[in-house]
């Protein structure tokens, strides 16, 4: 036998071997037959990728109204005044950056879209956001028709794709995390179905369920396809809906949740319940998939956070060239610390995930949840957390980005 190898390539295979071949010469013949003058216009490329990925929209709130008790819809339309004459295209269930003055602190906090990427065409977004604290406070009190906002481009992986996902999803939402899924909804039926979507909405009381009389409509226009069951948990519900808690008992009811991808949204508390009760199906990781939900509460009783932690520690940044001394309480994350103190360090969405407020820890010790733990290998590897994730445990040393724009 031979020792040479023997290799049958098949013609249309040589064809490609040999526009491989001549790719190089080809490419250098251009290169110097090219102007070396400056192009007059940017590339299209390049203005492509600044529409679809802005680093900054700035948009008027157009109309302002109450969907449920606590929860209002804000629609949104692009500034021209300020430079922002098209929305962003985006993904149903992906989220925008509001960014936000308070009290002369910057923060920043993200809100899913609620309204359809064929929205964002016609020149607007709808935030449908739930009162809670801090920011929505300032949010209910300033945000009525005509005034300003600042926000990121779309941002955020949980959305649907027909590469990864199954034909049929499973989605289960508490609360306002319903806000991805009215997206998600509104998408599919622009598009005609070309999923089966089962959402599985759990709710306090029946006046809590958001864009309830939408979500039937499209319900019986679907042909079968969606489906909203309505799981109410501290009042006796209507025929048609569950009572209690959605469980693994409840979710076999109405699916085969072998045979579906699961997406997952609302708060905190919510995701351990469900975890425990998805576990009963023994799913792979590929098949569940969750929205990220804010900042860690109460992380003193979280797996793995020390006992006996000090209520408050100091914190050396160096922010900007300068070394700034602030002081840190222990149960908040390094990004509140800092915001609290004035500065406006670089973040979107503030569980852990997207990295865009990557910190450098030179000294010191901090708490990350597991959870929210997303860094890159290398950051671990080289002491750097993510700013909103990580809560200190000592006092600390640390090196801040700055947002450029």
């Amino acid at each position: 036998m031979s020792d040479k190898l023997k290799i049958k390539i098949k013609p249309l295979a040589f064809m490609d071997l040999l526009a491989f071949k001549n790719l190089v010469p080809k490419r250098k013949k251009m290169f110097d037959n090219a102007s070396s003058a400056k192009p007059e216009e940017k590339p299209v490329v390049n203005v492509l990728a600044k529409r679809l990925h802005p680093i900054r929209q700035y948009m008027t709130i157009e109309e302002v109204k109450d969907v449920a008790p606590d929860v209002k819809s804000f629609k949104l339309k692009a500034d021209a005044s300020k430079g922002t004459n098209e929305l962003a295209m985006f993904r149903a269930g992906q989220y925008l950056s509001v960014k936000l003055n308070i009290e002369e602190e910057r923060l920043t906090r993200p809100y899913s879209i609620a309204s359809s990427p064929k929205d964002s065409l016609e020149g607007y977004y709808t935030l449908t956001i739930k009162h809670a604290a801090f920011a929505t406070d300032y949010l209910w009190e300033n945000w009525k028709a005509g005034a300003k906002i600042e926000t990121s481009g779309p941002e955020g992986q949980f959305y649907y794709s027909a590469l990864r996902d199954m034909e049929h999803i499973a989605a289960i939402a508490g609360g306002s995390g319903i806000t991805p899924f009215l997206s998600m909804i509104s998408d599919f039926n622009d598009k005609g179905w070309p999923v089966k979507f089962t959402l599985f909405y759990g709710c306090n009381t029946i006046a809590d369920i958001v864009e309830r009389k939408k979500l039937d409509l499209i319900a019986e226009s679907s042909g079968g396809k969606f489906k909203a069951v309505f799981v109410i948990a501290k009042e006796k519900c209507e025929e048609g809906m569950e009572t209690g808690f959605i469980t693994a008992e409840l979710i076999k009811k109405y699916i085969k949740p072998e045979e579906c991808s699961f997406f997952i949204c609302g708060p905190q508390a919510m995701y351990t319940f469900i975890n425990k009760e998805l576990s009963a199906f023994s799913l792979p990781k590929k098949q569940l998939r969750y929205e990220v939900f804010g900042e860690s509460k109460n992380v003193a009783i979280m797996d793995g956070y020390p006992k006996d932690v000090a209520e408050s520690f100091s914190i050396n940044a160096k922010y900007r060239g300068e070394m700034i001394h602030i002081t840190a309480i222990s149960r908040e994350s390094v990004l509140v610390a800092m915001e609290r103190a004035g500065f406006a360090p670089p973040s979107k969405c503030r569980s852990g995930q997207c990295g865009f407020c990557r910190t450098r820890l030179i000294s010191g010790d901090v708490y990350i949840p597991a959870e929210n733990d997303d860094r890159r290998a290398a950051d671990k590897k080289f002491g750097v957390i993510h700013a909103c994730s990580s809560y200190p445990l000592s006092d600390l040393t640390i090196e801040v980005p700055y947002d450029e724009v």
